[in-house]
């Protein structure tokens, strides 16, 4: 028995030892939480007072980075539309409603040629709080799935391109980014940062909102355009805690081409909204 144990014990010192001679994969952990007094997502206006949450892991892989994530965006205030009164009254809603939102993603990336770094991946979203609308006897999609392809400079301004389709929606989206960060140590304030950036894109939606058949002809909105463009820009003051934690406050601002009863500004009841100010902070963490 004596002799047992003193095998086990020795294998384990010997398995312990041997990790040295391997090359443990360096792993990655970003996560974010947040607050933000408007929600809007490619331009247009899609809920209210909101915390947002997400973190993503990562690992060095086939010469690049593979990455898996979740996120999630919680409203404040849960005003669920009634899509037959919708119907009813011509277009339009009394009241305003929001969607929350859970989901996640996996994706590759890799620097091509030190000049960008190419972007592919997939997100599943699920939008939790649409018992009501479904109710209310529209067909419309709970859950989608999007497919994401990107290029990332590596240059100034960090200049991003991506071509996104959900396949659920029948939603193409191109968007375009560029943003700068300087350090504010230059004019003795240690540890902050201000960082601003600008994104446009543009967005054609067969199905807006998950809504099967929404332009056919007794649908909700027949006569109405599938696509517009949209702009955007962002400021933040950020306090860089240490190299692991950081946290940020700014303004936010985007708008849309699309007219003011149009599905883009109109359909979930935030009528008048082409134009969009709102307060956004987070906390901010990587390892």
């Amino acid at each position: 028995m004596k002799r047992l144990l003193s095998l086990t014990a020795l294998c384990g010192l010997l398995g312990v030892g041997s990790l040295g001679a391997f090359d443990l994969p360096i792993l990655t952990l970003d996560a974010r939480v947040g607050f933000d007094s408007e929600y809007a997502n490619r331009g247009r206006k899609e809920g209210q007072a909101n915390f947002q949450m997400a973190t993503e892991t990562g690992v060095p892989i086939f010469g690049g980075h593979g990455y898996v994530g979740a996120s999630s965006v919680l409203m404040l205030e849960d005003g669920l539309i009634d899509l037959e009164d919708h119907i009813g009254r011509g277009g339009h809603i009394s009241g305003n409603g929001s969607m929350n939102e859970v989901s996640a993603n996996v994706g590759f990336c890799r620097s091509v040629g030190g000049w960008f770094t190419a972007d592919l991946s997939y997100a599943y979203h699920m939008f939790t709080n649409l018992r009501g609308i479904v109710a209310s006897g529209v067909d419309i999609r709970r859950c989608s799935s999007e497919i994401s392809l990107g290029a990332v400079g590596e240059v100034l301004f960090s200049p991003k391109a991506y071509l996104s389709y959900d396949i659920n929606r029948k939603e193409f989206n191109v968007s375009f980014a560029a943003g700068h960060t300087y350090d504010l140590g230059a004019v003795g304030l240690d540890h902050c940062a201000f960082e601003g950036n600008f994104f446009c894109g543009y967005d054609y939606a067969r199905r807006p909102f998950g809504i099967i058949g929404f332009f056919k002809e007794d649908g909700l909105s027949s006569s109405e355009r599938k696509d517009y463009f949209y702009y955007g820009l962002g400021a933040d003051l950020i306090y860089k805690y240490n190299e692991q934690a950081s946290i940020r406050a700014g303004m936010r601002f985007c708008g849309n081409s699309a007219p003011r009863t149009s599905w883009v500004n109109d359909l979930l009841g935030f009528v008048g909204h082409k134009d969009l100010l709102w307060f956004s902070s987070a906390v901010e963490f990587s390892f």
